[in-house]
C-alpha cells in the first residue's frame, strides 16, 4: 500500500476521490473539500512523526557509531587492557550495540505496539493522580 501522500497526489491527478482508490470502486465524480482536507492533514501529520523518528534515528546512529569509534581506537592502540581505557572500550561498544537494538526496534512493526502501551501506561497514570 502506497504512502497516504501518494494516495493523495493520485486522487488528484485522476480527480477520483481517495476512498474509491482505497476500496477499489467508483463511486462519486468528485471528492468532498472537506473529506480532502482531513485526509491531507492526516498526511501532514504522519509525515511529522515520520520526520521526528528519522531525526531522532540519526543522532542515536551518530551516538552509536561514536561509542564504535571508542571501542575502535583503544582496540587498535592497544589501549583496552589499560585501566580507564578498558571501561571506556566496553562502554563504546555496548552503547554501539545497545542503538542498534534500538534501531531494529524503531524500525520493526514492534514500535507501534510498543508505542500503543505506553500511551495506555500513561493514560492510566493520568487517571491515577485524579
Amino acid at each position: 500500500m502506497p504512502d497516504l501522500d501518494v494516495l493523495i497526489e493520485l486522487s488528484d491527478f485522476y480527480a477520483v476521490d481517495l476512498r474509491e482508490i482505497l476500496s477499489g470502486e467508483r463511486k462519486s465524480e468528485q471528492m468532498n473539500e472537506e473529506t480532502k482536507e482531513t485526509v491531507l492533514l492526516v498526511a501532514e501529520y504522519g509525515n511529522e512523526d515520520k520526520e521526528r523518528l528519522l531525526r531522532r534515528m540519526h543522532w542515536l546512529s551518530i551516538a552509536g557509531l561514536i561509542g564504535f569509534g571508542m571501542f575502535l581506537v583503544t582496540t587498535l592502540l592497544d589501549l583496552s587492557e589499560v585501566s580507564p581505557y578498558e571501561e571506556i572500550s566496553s562502554f563504546g561498544l555496548g552503547l554501539a550495540f545497545g542503538i542498534m537494538i534500538l534501531g531494529i526496534i524503531y524500525t520493526s512493526r514492534y514500535m507501534v505496539k510498543i508505542k500503543q502501551f505506553k500511551e495506555r501506561l500513561l493514560d492510566r497514570e493520568q487517571r491515577v493522580k485524579k
